[in-house]
This record gives structure tokens, C-alpha cells and sequence, in this order.
């Protein structure tokens, strides 16, 4: 049974299922490790291998599978089913590093690193590669198999890391009203020498019923697409894409000339239908030459198809569009809400597909910003627009078509610097950063307020070298965080000499944390610690010791790090450790933890007598000093 400061500390995690998770769902703690075994009892001391406990003979509704650092060699195939009042969570142990290798592996049923075909599961923090060169001969190659395929319904897979793997995630139709969150996916994708076929998206799904999550991933530099939505057997059906950063895509293919970030196609007897897109942000590198092919496009919605109502009902809102030929292409729905936009490009804004005609739909298309040069027709510039097969400049597009009529147009770039910050909602202290830097400036200054408060050990990661240095790491005192736009590496595709190139200073994404410290090697599963930019000057050792509740049960540490006090728990699996933010003098907040979550110290004689961990609504636990450590 999991112990009572185990609860306090890890039920962060039950209430960012969402859920209003109580103590009483909460199943048993299981482990698995890579030299688990399938003769193990799934217990720390005893912990399974992976493929035993996924078998989903093993684990009930509710349960919690801690991955234990390291690599695990294989292809996965996962039957767990938990229940939709008790889902299972498959996740890794804070502060480690679990690594799925699929090199040489195939799945039982799918060719998949990792293959889902249970139900009310959720997996959190895994990293899925491929560690084989060979990329180009195919099938010998295992780089024709996917990350993570998911065939089951209601599964949730969060803050993943994928990359070097064929296809990055299939999310096929089976994956009823699951959600795919906070994931980084780059690097997927092959090129066959046979016929020179260049494949491998960040995300190629399908669906049929209820509604696909696709949310606050950041997904580039695949040989092909970013998110591929494309029917058959499955349809294009219920989907909410909201708040990724896609860029790059295709770049491994054709440098020059990448493909969609964003892709929605159909065909005959197929029909689109409750597609959202909200809050996304893209990037492509400026082209030399206009581009001939849909696929050149940034962001393309039924671009190849022509026929009339071939898809029903489309909401674009709140965008920031970056790039392709032109930005945005699109097909024929019978129903468009196109609003609160931003597209910015040089080689055309938007495109309607063939002979598509506007009239007689039920379009609201208003309120969007346009900036750049478009296309450059001899005499005629700024021409960016395509419908009914005119090109068209800003002002005859908005009187042919009656669309756009209170947005706004310049032919010039931006010229500020425009910066999003995109809280975790299943990490706390964690978001991703989007940054367009039209000044093109060395740093640019971020406001982290939203996620750190004062004190936060944090680490800021370059996405496109997710597992290489941090760019800064510190403690947070409030003040914007200067973070560099130019010399920043680029992780090399496996088999490749040679990586892309980094697109600032003009764009760049991060991930800032406050796991205080950096990915190290899978082979310890640790996170090594960062060394901060700055220590408060406070005598802490007051606070110091060993701690323990009467029956032994709960037991920690306090001790200091750069200036930093630090709460470790003997309990959990790995004895990881928290770092803690002063509120005042004696009281100290959780990091990691949800609101309500502290630690106070009652003190005689400026030593701790008792520490009480508080945590919101549920029942306080209180640990006495101990004269040595407990952890034995």
C-alpha cells in the first residue's frame, strides 16, 4: 500500500488526470525496472519487466505502474484497462529517465515500439526511439515501425517524448475520445532508396466518434508531415487541436521545399466534420521559389480535394500562422469560422483549392491580421490571395469574396517580438514557450510568472535539443528570463551526420521546468542537477535533519542545496527530492505539488522540532527529528 506521504506528494498526478480523484480510488503501486521479471511480485525490491505488467493480467482499476529509470529493449504491446472512475497510470518515476528502444523489434500486433489496446489508461513521461542508423532500406529497416500506435479508447498519453522512430504517434480511430498531451516529437520518418519514398509524420490519425485531444505539443522536423489527418479505413471526424507548436516538417525531406505542418485531407465516401483548430502556432523556413504542390502549403485543410461539400463544419481561430506557399490552403466546407488569426508569409496568404467558390456557405471570416509581401505578379505586388481561380491582392480579395472585411493587412513583417507562454496542465511548473522574434534580437526576455513563483529551482530546454543542455537554469526570483535566439544546437536525426539548421534568431520553442536538473543518460535514469545562477543568503541549516513520523512509516530529509532547501522522501520509489519555496519564515511550499500543499516547520531554539506536511482540504501529517537517518 502506498504510504501517507507518498499520497500527499503524488497526488499532484490524480488531480491533473482530472479529476477530482479521492484516496479511496486509489489502487496498488506496481514497478517495473529493465532487468525486472516476469517471476517478480511488481514491488520495488521485486519489480516486473515491462511487457509482464502491460500483459494487463496483473494490475486493476486504478493502480499506478511506476517505470523505474533506464533503458527497456523491445516492442511493447499494452493490454492494461483500467475503468473510467479508476483509470491505470502507467507513468515514470519523478526524476528519472525511462527510454523505450524498439531497434530490430516488432510489435505482436502492430509495428509499433509501443501498440495500446486497452481502455481508461494513462501514459506519462515515456521517451520512445530507435537507436538503429539504417533509415533508408526498407522494410529490413525497424525504422517502419511507429512510436506509440493507439488502438484504445479513452487513453491519454502525456508529456512524451518521441523521436527517430518511423511514424511518430498513430492515433487511429479505435482511440475513442483519447487525448494526446505536452508531448515533443521530432526526427520520425524514413526515406526508402528503393523508390525514394520519403514517409514518417509527427501524428497521422483518424477518427470516427467522439473527439480526438491533440493538445500543446510541440511536433518538428519529420521527413513528412506534422499532423496528419487522413481517412481510410477511419474517417476525419471530432477532433480539438489547440494550442501546438508545428514547424519544420518535412525539412529531413526537401530542405527547401517542407511539407504541411498541419494537414486535414479526405476522399470520397469520407466526410470531415467538428475539426477545431485553436491557439496553434507554425513555422517555415522562407522558400526561395513560390511553391507548385498543396503540400508546399503551411497549414493545409481539404487543399486536395475539390469536390463541393466535402466537409462540414471548420473552426480556425486564434492562430499564429508562419509561412509556406502560401500559408494557408483550403478546400470546401459547407461551414468556416476563420477568425482572430495571425498569418504571416512571403509567398502567398490563402488559397482557396481549385475552382472552390465562397458563396452560398455559411462562412464567418473576419477579424484576422495579415503581414508580408505575398507574391510578386510583375508590377502587381503583395498579391496573396487565390479564389475561384484569381489571384487576388488584399482589397480585391476582401470585395470578390466579402471575407475579411474588418481584418486588417500590411505588407511589411512584424516588427515586434511576440512570445507565448503555454502552461502544463498535467505538470505544474512546467510550460511551453513560443517565440517570434521579428527584431531579430540575441535574447529576448520572457515573463514566466504564470508558471514559477519566487524561489523555483527551474531549467530551460531548447526543444529542437530537448535532450542536450539546458539554455539557462537558476531559481526564480520574478523578474523576465533572458533566453538566448541564435548558436543554439539542433539534435541530429539518427543516421544523418548532419542536423537542420536552428531557425532563430526569427522563431524558437522551449520548455521551462522546475524538476531542478537536466536529462543525463538512460543508463543511470537519473536527472543530474543544474547548478543555479543564485542562493539566497538565509541560514537554513536550522531546518536541517532526519524526520520520521512515530511508526516509521513516512520518513525524510531536509538538507540544502545551492541555497536551496530541499525535501527528500524515503518513501518513494528512487527517494527523489523536492525542492521547497519559502512562504515565510518557517512555511514552505511544495514544489510540484498542487495548491494547499506546504511545509511547515514548528522550531525550539531556532531548530526544527516538527515538521508538519499540510496538504489543502485532506488530514496533515506530522514527522519528529530523528537522531540518525531512517532511510534503512
Amino acid at each position: 500500500m502506498r504510504t501517507t506521504l507518498e499520497r500527499i506528494l503524488l497526488v499532484a498526478m490524480a488531480v491533473a488526470m482530472g479529476g477530482s480523484f479521492s484516496l479511496a480510488l486509489w489502487g496498488a503501486d506496481y514497478y517495473v525496472a529493465p532487468d525486472g521479471s516476469p517471476r517478480g511480485d511488481g514491488s520495488r525490491e521485486r519489480p516486473w519487466d515491462l511487457q509482464t505488467v502491460l500483459s494487463g493480467k496483473l494490475v486493476g482499476a486504478g493502480s499506478t505502474v511506476w517505470v523505474t529509470g533506464g533503458t527497456y529493449r523491445g516492442a511493447f504491446t499494452s493490454y492494461l484497462k483500467g475503468r473510467n472512475d479508476a483509470p491505470i497510470t502507467l507513468r515514470v518515476v519523478p526524476g528519472q529517465r525511462a527510454v523505450l528502444d524498439g531497434h530490430g523489434f516488432r510489435g505482436v500486433r502492430q509495428n509499433s515500439v509501443f501498440a495500446v489496446f486497452g481502455e481508461w489508461t494513462n501514459y506519462i513521461g515515456l521517451e520512445i526511439t530507435g537507436s538503429e542508423t539504417d533509415r533508408q532500406n526498407l522494410p529490413n529497416s525497424s525504422f517502419g515501425q511507429s512510436g506509440f500506435d493507439i488502438f484504445g479508447s479513452h487513453v491519454k498519453l502525456i508529456n512524451l517524448v518521441v523521436h527517430d522512430t518511423g511514424e511518430g504517434n498513430g492515433f487511429w480511430a479505435d482511440a475513442v475520445d483519447s487525448e494526446l498531451y505536452g508531448s515533443i516529437i521530432f526526427n520520425c520518418g524514413t526515406q526508402n532508396n528503393v523508390n525514394d519514398q520519403r514517409h514518417g509524420h509527427g501524428i497521422y490519425t483518424q477518427n470516427d466518434r467522439g473527439t480526438k485531444t491533440i493538445r500543446d505539443n510541440i511536433i518538428f522536423n519529420q521527413f513528412g508531415w506534422g499532423l496528419h489527418a487522413w481517412p481510410a479505413p477511419g474517417d476525419v471526424k471530432g477532433y480539438d487541436i489547440e494550442g501546438n507548436a508545428f514547424f519544420n516538417n518535412g525539412v529531413l525531406s526537401r530542405p527547401t521545399q517542407v511539407n504541411n505542418n498541419v494537414f486535414v485531407g479526405s476522399h470520397a465516401p469520407f466526410h470531415p466534420e467538428r475539426i477545431q483548430v485553436a491557439n496553434n502556432y507554425t513555422y517555415d523556413f522562407p522558400k526561395e521559389t513560390p511553391g507548385e504542390k498543396f503540400y508546399e502549403a503551411g497549414v493545409c485543410l481539404l487543399c486536395t480535394d475539390t469536390r463541393p461539400q466535402a466537409g462540414d463544419d471548420l473552426t480556425v481561430q486564434d492562430n499564429y500562422f508562419v509561412g509556406g506557399t502560401p500559408v494557408l490552403a483550403i478546400g470546401s466546407w459547407q461551414s468556416i469560422v476563420m477568425s482572430a488569426n495571425t498569418f504571416v508569409g512571403q509567398k502567398g496568404f490563402v488559397a482557396f483549392a481549385g475552382s472552390e467558390t465562397v458563396g452560398g456557405r455559411q462562412f464567418r471570416w473576419e477579424q484576422n491580421r495579415y503581414f508580408g509581401a505575398g507574391l510578386d505578379y510583375g508590377e502587381e505586388h503583395h498579391i496573396g490571395f487565390l479564389a475561384e481561380n484569381r489571384v487576388l491582392e488584399f482589397h480585391g480579395w476582401s470585395e470578390k469574396t466579402g471575407l475579411d472585411r474588418n481584418s486588417s493587412f500590411s505588407p511589411e513583417l512584424p516588427t515586434g517580438v511576440d512570445i507565448f507562454v503555454r502552461p502544463n496542465q498535467y505538470e505544474p511548473g512546467r510550460a511551453n514557450i513560443i517565440v517570434y522574434n521579428w527584431k531579430r534580437q540575441e535574447r529576448v526576455d520572457v515573463d514566466l510568472r504564470a508558471v514559477l513563483k519566487p524561489g523555483d529551482h527551474f531549467v530551460v530546454l531548447n526543444v529542437q535539443d530537448y535532450l542536450g543542455e539546458p539554455v539557462l537554469a537558476g531559481i526564480y526570483d520574478g523578474r523576465p528570463v533572458s533566453l538566448p535566439m541564435t548558436g543554439l544546437k539542433v539534435a541530429v536525426p539518427m543516421g544523418r551526420s548532419t542536423a537542420p539548421l536552428f531557425t532563430g534568431p526569427e522563431f524558437a520553442v522551449f520548455v521551462v521546468r522546475t524538476d531542478a536538473g537536466r536529462m543525463s543518460s538512460p543508463e543511470n535514469g537519473q536527472y543530474s542537477p543544474a547548478s543555479p545562477t543564485s542562493a539566497g543568503s538565509e541560514d537554513l541549516s536550522k531546518f536541517v535533519g532526519y524526520f520520521a513520523t512515530p511508526d516509521g512509516r513516512d520518513r525524510a530529509k531536509v538538507s540544502v542545496d545551492s541555497g536551496r532547501l530541499v525535501l527528500t522522501i524515503f518513501n518513494e520509489p528512487g527517494h527523489p527530492s523536492y525542492l521547497l519555496g519559502a512562504e515565510s519564515g518557517t512555511r514552505f511550499r511544495i514544489q510540484g505539488a498542487p495548491a494547499g500543499f506546504f511545509a511547515n516547520f514548528e522550531m525550539t531554539q531556532q531548530r526544527a522540532a516538527s515538521l508538519t506536511i499540510e496538504r489543502g482540504q485532506a488530514p496533515s501529517v506530522r514527522l519528529f527529528p530523528q537522531p540518525s537517518s531512517p532511510e534503512k
